[in-house]
């Protein structure tokens, strides 16, 4: 599913916010990734996703609330791409309640603005602080494999090969979802 073309603000906190949820009790496994590409660009499936990952049971009986920081793509004129793929017995997911939001860095109580993951480039641990509710995190490679999954706010990533990684803080009904690099 591709958006028609967005123009963002130039300034400020931007998060995109939606709704997910899974469509049957047996097939919830659904994999899937979200994408921000300039807006005259054709996406091809080789672009790098800003937020990635496979539902559990969770998602059944209530949506999730997802919040992911685009805030690098201030003032770029650009679509968003929902992209549904990777998964056995495919069935179907439900998104909705699309939204770009912007908002004045420092002001602001939701939980989502306020979480940090840190250090930011990592060689050896990621820390996550001022998550009300922990209840999961997950660790997504660039080619949307789970590569840790943890219900700890310190995350040992030692293992884990140079590169760009999503990370997805579970807390109640949100996903808080951050990149970070790893050195």
């Amino acid at each position: 599913m591709t958006s028609p073309s967005i123009t963002l603000p130039e300034t400020g906190n931007l998060e995109l916010t939606f709704k997910v949820a899974a469509g049957d009790e047996e097939l919830y496994d659904e994999h899937y990734a979200v994408y921000v590409i300039p807006a005259a660009a054709t996406f091809t499936g080789s672009e790098t996703p800003v937020f990635e990952e496979t539902l559990d049971a969770g998602y059944l009986s209530a949506a999730k609330v997802i919040n992911v920081d685009v805030s690098e793509y201030k003032g770029q004129e650009v679509k968003l791409v929902f992209r549904h793929y990777d998964c056995t017995d495919i069935f179907y997911i439900g998104i909705d309640d699309v939204q770009i939001t912007q908002s004045v860095l420092a002001v602001s109580d939701s939980q989502k603005s306020q979480v940090s993951v840190y250090p930011n480039p990592t060689s050896d641990f990621i820390r996550i602080q001022n998550v009300k509710e922990l209840q999961n995190v997950r660790i997504f490679d660039m080619s949307g494999k789970i590569v840790k999954e943890t219900s700890s706010s310190d995350i040992d990533v030692r293992n884990l090969s140079a590169g760009q990684y999503i990370l997805n803080i579970y807390s109640g009904n949100e996903v808080i979802s951050r990149k970070f690099i790893k050195k």
